[in-house]
C-alpha cells in the first residue's frame, strides 16, 4: 500500500518496552513527517514485574506504521495462544517514496547460536521468516525495517537496504539510546542512525 502523504522525514524507532518518554523527546527534537515503530512498545514482564500496555489509541496517534513484536504478542498470548504464531508471521508491506518497505520485528527463528551471536547480521537477515515466504519475494522488496536486538545496524545486502534502529529505551548498545532517521530527497530515501542521551 502506498503512503499518499507528503513526506520528507521518516523516525524510526523500536524496542520501547512501555518507556516513551525518549521516544517523545527525540519527536520533539526530529519534527518527523511521519514514525515507524518496528515493534515491542509494550513490555511483558516475564512474570517477574507487571507488563506494560501502552494504549492502542497512543500507538494509533503516534505511529503511523508499526509491529506488535514479541512481547505484545506474548502478553497477548497469555489468553490466546494463537497470537505466538501471529508473532511469527508478523510484517506489513507499504511503499514511501516509490521504495517498497517491509516492517517486520523479529528473528524469532533462529537457533540458539544466532540468538547468542548478533553480529551476525547476513545470518539474522536470511532468517527472518517474511523475507523466506514466497510472496514476499516477489514483492521485490527494497527496504527492511525490523528491531528486537537492541542493537542499531544499517546495511545493503545488493539491492536491499536493512534498518534496525536499536532500542530507543533499553539499548545494548554502547553509545546509549538509538533511532534511525530516513530522510527523502529527490524521490530517494537516505537513512541514518542517531543516538539520544537524556538530560
Amino acid at each position: 500500500m502506498a503512503v499518499k502523504k507528503q513526506i520528507s522525514k521518516i523516525l524510526i524507532v523500536s524496542d520501547s518496552h512501555g518507556d516513551l518518554k525518549n521516544y517523545e523527546a527525540v519527536y520533539k527534537l526530529e519534527k518527523p513527517d511521519f514514525v515507524i515503530h518496528a515493534g515491542d512498545y509494550n513490555d511483558w514482564g516475564m512474570g517477574k514485574t507487571p507488563d506494560v500496555i501502552i494504549p492502542k489509541s497512543y500507538i494509533n496517534k503516534n505511529f503511523d506504521k508499526s509491529i506488535l513484536g514479541n512481547h505484545g504478542c506474548s502478553i497477548l498470548a497469555k489468553d490466546h495462544p494463537e497470537f505466538i504464531e501471529k508473532y511469527k508471521n508478523d510484517y506489513e508491506i507499504f511503499t514511501i517514496a516509490d521504495k517498497k518497505i517491509l516492517l517486520t520485528h523479529s528473528y524469532e527463528l533462529l537457533d540458539e547460536t544466532h540468538r547468542k551471536n548478533y553480529g551476525e547480521w547476513l545470518d539474522f537477515f536470511n532468517n527472518i521468516k517474511p523475507l523466506r515466504d514466497e510472496q514476499v519475494k516477489d514483492d521485490k522488496i527494497d527496504i527492511v525495517i525490523c528491531g528486537h536486538t537492541h542493537q542499531p545496524k544499517i546495511f545493503k545486502i545488493k539491492n536491499l537496504t536493512i534498518i534496525n534502529p536499536g532500542s530507543i529505551a533499553k539499548s545494548r548498545d554502547a553509545n546509549g539510546q538509538s533511532y534511525a532517521i530516513g530522510t527523502i530527497k529527490d524521490n530517494d530515501i537516505h537513512f541514518s542512525i542517531k543516538y539520544y542521551k537524556p538530560a
